[in-house]
């Protein structure tokens, strides 16, 4: 796996000289790719166009330094509600890198998120807006395009 260096030189690398991409529960990991013979879906993934919009975001708000927190809660109909921000990693949030994007989660996030996929799309011509692809919604449907 490439690593990005901006994402090796804020995190850095773990005593036995593997890349850090990121840290669940204050331990190192290194992320995945999903393996196309049906390995596991990463847990959050952010797509080229949307990576790119949240760094023009980033930049226009001086955010740069920032991870994008996502977070996510039941609605009542059993749906979820989605948030986003620009924030610091806490103690037992998730860290991970996508697309040249740092991405936290806490905890309590986690298990609705996982397997979810952010993008930037037109809505209408000339409407942009973020989705949350996510397979743990039951009003999500596969895109058919």
């Amino acid at each position: 796996m490439a690593a990005d260096p901006a994402v090796a030189g804020r995190y850095g690398r773990d005593p036995d000289r593997s890349l850090v991409l990121g840290y669940d529960d204050g331990k190192p990991y290194a992320a995945r790719k999903a393996d196309r013979r049906g390995g596991f879906p990463p847990m959050f993934t952010v797509t080229r166009a949307a990576a790119k919009q949240i760094r023009r975001t980033a930049a226009a708000g001086d955010t740069e330094e920032l991870a994008l927190r996502v977070a996510a809660s039941r609605t009542g109909d059993g749906g979820i509600d989605y948030r986003m921000g620009f924030d610091d990693a806490g103690v037992g949030d998730t860290l991970l890198s996508t697309n040249g994007v740092d991405v936290v989660i806490a905890a309590a996030d986690k298990a609705l998120l996982n397997g979810t996929v952010l993008d930037h799309v037109e809505i209408e011509p000339g409407e942009y807006r973020f989705i949350f692809l996510n397979p743990n919604d039951p009003h999500y449907r596969p895109p058919t395009e």
